[in-house]
């Protein structure tokens, strides 16, 4: 049997638009995905990468390590994976019981979810910190190649390390995708549920591949939206600017800009959480999806009633 990935769409559609209240813990979802991007973009930002002097480096890190930013860094780190950790356990619990056509508050959804926040949170942090590892011991070796000006034995050593890092970055994402669903679907603590994922993405290669491609169009059709819409704001914008200016009125100006500036911003946080809300529902109803239909005896035991408790 085809998996059903229209029916799966439509209704993690149809839980997204009648659930508006979900929305509220999209906005913290599609942050902290943004700070998890950010954050990738640091380890992998190209002018850290060239500019990387070992030294120089290791001295920063030892004079910023003993600096009050150090705590603060990690406590504001810590705090957006936490209200990450929630925010998601509860999404995740919420789709689990919108599927067997349970009718749930959201102020419900977010107390059962709260019960899975530890093994969520641990999982979000491991995963996390291993891409971080992957993609630093990859691009190091590199970087010391390209001080010795050693170009051609750099570029081989990278695009050896692409084939690996690749790869190992889609592994890495989908278990952190699967894991949380797992954990807190079938209650289950972080590493079976990690076990449990890395199995399932193996059995599932095709179906993961196909609707994390449909997911990722959504997502750039979004921003495609958004950057049009922009566009298509900015030229009024312009020419009211324009008009007021010949009338002198500078305040105007300022009012209109920073208001259409305000209004954009507070429609595109709310249509990203939505979007993140929808994101999270697809691939809960996905996963149970695929846990149903695989008959494999690991699978099989995170199906029996008396699978392990959270921890």
């Amino acid at each position: 049997m085809p998996f059903p990935y229209t029916a799966i769409l439509k209704q993690g559609y149809d839980f997204t638009r009648n659930n508006f209240q979900l929305w509220v813990l999209g906005i913290f979802v599609s942050f902290a995905s943004g700070f998890h991007f950010l954050l990738a973009n640091l380890v992998l930002d190209r002018q850290h990468i060239v500019a990387f002097s070992l030294p120089v480096s290791a001295a920063k890190f030892w004079e910023f390590s003993h600096s009050p930013w150090m705590i603060l860094n990690l406590v504001v780190l810590m705090f957006v994976f936490f209200v990450s950790a929630v925010c998601k356990a509860s999404i995740i619990w919420l789709a689990q019981k919108l599927s067997e056509n349970e009718s749930v508050a959201a102020k419900r959804a977010l107390s059962e979810g709260s019960k899975f926040v530890w093994p969520v949170f641990f999982l979000q942090i491991f995963l996390f910190g291993l891409f971080s590892i992957m993609a630093s011991a990859l691009a190091l070796p590199v970087v010391y190649l390209v001080a010795l000006h050693e170009i051609g034995r750099s570029v081989a050593l990278a695009v050896l390390g692409l084939a690996i890092f690749v790869p190992a970055s889609i592994l890495l994402g989908f278990l952190f995708l699967y894991s949380p669903i797992i954990a807190v679907c079938y209650k289950l603590a972080a590493r079976s549920a990690l076990s449990i994922a890395f199995q399932l993405f193996q059995v599932k290669l095709k179906e993961s591949l196909v609707m994390g491609a449909i997911l990722v169009g959504i997502w750039l059709g979004f921003m495609a939206a958004i950057g049009f819409g922009i566009i298509v704001v900015s030229v009024p914008v312009a020419f009211l600017s324009l008009v007021f200016a010949k009338l002198g009125l500078s305040w105007a100006i300022y009012l209109l800009i920073f208001g259409t500036g305000f209004l954009g911003l507070c429609a595109i946080v709310v249509l990203s959480a939505g979007l993140a809300v929808f994101s999270n529902l697809v691939w809960t109803l996905a996963v149970m999806e695929m846990i149903k239909s695989e008959k494999h005896e690991e699978m099989a035991k995170i199906l029996a009633p008396e699978a392990e408790p959270a921890a």
